[in-house]
């Protein structure tokens, strides 16, 4: 079985956790709220984040302890705040092991720096390129969470790692699709956040019909964005979906 480490159990990460561990991985979360830590690891519960989920798997387990919580992970998760990754990561250089790799869930931009959050992780952590990978897609923590039907990416330079990544993740019901383009699923991970807030501000607003086409396989075309066209390597993830 392969030991994953997930870094903050928010929300998301607290349902990612669980996707690992029915995917049959050993589970550790890391968290810093000592009732986070004390709920999942003795009562297999995150009433804190996710009280939706009444028993989490029995093969996760939680440590407020960061050296003992990457000590023998294969594979790193974050889900840490996008904001305060430089400085939570910080933390944990020197400790993750050579040979794990490092995925990160995060979404968004460094308000200071104006970087992506595969070059904060891989600054912050010394990491190299092809130990990093991004996980995004269309997912919800609460419908991940009660097991929907879903699917994400898994980006990564060495398409061998992403695929290793992608099998740790994938399940009956949460399904990963691997890629080179790291750059291109990080805009695209962004920039729909912001799509989605404009859609859903203009339905509340009753300008347009709110249309809710679900479908829980990526496209190639996920996002819009001249700025996402100049940095990606595949400009064809750049264009409305037709």
């Amino acid at each position: 079985m392969t030991n994953v480490t997930v870094l903050g159990a928010g929300a998301w990460g607290t349902a990612f956790g669980q996707v690992l561990a029915d995917a049959g991985n050993n589970v550790t979360m890391w968290a810093i709220e000592p009732e986070i830590v004390e709920g999942i690891r003795d009562h297999h519960h995150n009433g804190v984040r996710l009280p939706s989920v009444k028993v989490l798997p029995s093969n996760m387990t939680a440590t407020g302890d960061r050296a003992e919580a990457v000590a023998n992970a294969d594979i790193v998760i974050v889900a840490i705040a996008a904001q305060f990754a430089r400085v939570a990561l910080a933390e944990f250089k020197g400790l993750i092991p050579e040979t794990a790799l490092v995925a990160s869930l995060m979404k968004g931009i460094e308000r200071t720096t104006d970087k992506r959050m595969d070059e904060v992780v891989m600054e912050t952590l010394d990491l190299p390129a092809d130990r990093f990978a991004a996980i995004s897609g269309p997912n919800l923590s609460k419908q991940i969470a009660d097991r929907e039907p879903a699917a994400t990416v898994v980006a990564c330079e060495d398409l061998d790692n992403a695929r290793k990544i992608a099998a740790a993740c994938t399940t009956d019901y949460f399904r990963a699709f691997v890629t080179r383009d790291v750059i291109g699923l990080e805009m695209c991970g962004s920039l729909k956040n912001v799509v989605a807030l404009a859609v859903m501000t203009t339905c509340r607003l009753g300008r347009n019909p709110c249309r809710h086409d679900r479908n829980p396989w990526p496209s190639r075309t996920d996002c819009p964005g001249r700025g996402g066209r100049r940095r990606s390597e595949d400009v064809r993830r750049f264009g409305w979906r037709r």
